[in-house]
């Protein structure tokens, strides 16, 4: 029987202790079940319906951070459309009324210092800290983690160069019209896309509509 065994919430994830690893799901799941308290079902439970509360009243992934352009959120078709194709398991900046997947990282959490792997990410991060995201995407990308970014299109920045760049772009026609507790705001003053990091991820450009995210040309 395996004694003195912890398993840490993802917001204070360091490592999960050797032989076992996030991405090995079978020791995972064996060790979830003998080291898990009747009390953490119950925790587990609360979040998992918060989540279907979030999606039911269609709010998606919200960055956090000191300023109004930090607290947009996701169009809710956008995410839809993109969770579709990747079905996402981590949402890297959120707030707990918002988010959109089991495993998040909040403000407190602070996702650049968190590790990523084993999840598919989505990712909406907080304008005021674009270029330090891109980083980390990029980063976790080269270590084998998918990470779906929606990001200002912006070519001519230094985010977009050294690390979008890398990625699949798909430029979004239109102006998004995002939400700020829960009630969708007028278009955006800037256009806006999604890049996508990761293993087997071919640095391409493309143009799509905000209707059909998944097409392609």
């Amino acid at each position: 029987m395996l004694k003195g065994l912890l398993l840490y919430k993802l917001s204070a994830l360091t490592a999960i202790p050797v032989p076992f690893k996030v991405d090995d799901l079978i020791s995972f799941s064996v060790l979830t079940k003998l080291t898990e308290r009747p009390e953490d079902k119950v925790e587990k439970k609360g979040k998992a319906d918060k989540v279907n509360n979030n999606l039911k009243a269609t709010h998606s992934s919200a960055r956090s951070g000191k300023t109004n352009k930090d607290k947009w959120q996701t169009p809710p078709e956008v995410f839809a459309q993109l969770d579709k194709r990747y079905g996402f398991t981590l949402d890297a900046a959120a707030e707990p009324e918002t988010a959109l997947c089991l495993s998040y990282f909040t403000e407190e959490d602070d996702a650049l210092v968190q590790d990523w792997s084993g999840h598919v990410v989505f990712c909406h991060p907080p304008y005021s800290k674009l270029k330090a995201f891109a980083k980390k995407a990029y980063e976790e990308s080269l270590k084998g983690t998918k990470v779906v970014m929606l990001v200002p299109a912006s070519t001519g920045s230094d985010e977009f160069h050294d690390y979008f760049s890398k990625g699949a772009i798909r430029f979004i026609g239109g102006r998004l019209k995002f939400l700020q507790h829960g009630q969708e705001q007028g278009a955006a003053n800037f256009p806006s896309m999604v890049c996508i990091l990761g293993p087997g991820i071919e640095s391409k450009w493309e143009y799509v509509d905000k209707d059909d995210l998944l097409q392609e040309r």
